[in-house]
């Protein structure tokens, strides 16, 4: 796929179409690295961080809360 670099103030920018945006869920504001290896440029989300891995909640994998009993688990003390 191909697109074109534009200028952002005194930097410039590269849109990520919405297909590659969509199979790594970015969003705005997604933190991402980016280096060089063997002359290319790699760009690669930033998995560990709370923001990414709250990105990653849908409504599909989202679970209610569990409240099984109120009753003291192990050595707990109530």
């Amino acid at each position: 796929m191909r697109t074109h670099i534009q200028k952002w103030g005194n930097s410039l920018a590269l849109r990520i179409p919405i297909q590659f945006s969509r199979h790594f869920h970015f969003a705005p504001g997604t933190m991402v690295d980016i280096s060089l290896e063997d002359d290319h440029l790699l760009i690669k989300p930033q998995k560990e961080t709370l923001d990414y891995l709250l990105l990653q909640i849908t409504p599909d994998n989202l679970h209610g809360e569990i409240f099984e009993d109120d009753a003291p688990q192990g050595q707990e003390i109530w």
